[in-house]
């Protein structure tokens, strides 16, 4: 990932904040959700600090698991759900 795109700010082994440029509430909603759905995340939440500030701030906190590891797999199974949405999206032509 690019880093002028991406922080990561981690305060333990098991919570961090990540925040990212040029997003909002559309990756930010989507990404917890997949977060959510990991039996190991004890806790995600997302942030938009304002309207005219573009940056997405994401907080994991797991019971665990290193959680830019899991930050990276959710992102990877995100990735992976919208390329199955855009094959069947795709085979409808």
């Amino acid at each position: 990932m690019d880093s002028n795109m991406f922080s990561v700010a981690l305060d333990s082994n098991t919570e961090g904040t990540f925040t990212f440029r040029n997003e909002g509430h559309t990756l930010g909603n989507a990404l917890r959700y997949f977060l959510i759905k990991n039996k190991d995340v004890e806790f995600v939440g997302y942030s938009v600090p304002h309207p005219a500030e573009p940056l997405m701030n994401i907080r994991v906190q797991t019971h665990t698991a290193n959680p830019l590891s899991t930050l990276e797999n959710s992102l990877y199974n995100l990735d992976e759900y919208c390329d199955l949405l855009l094959t069947k999206l795709e085979a409808l032509d």
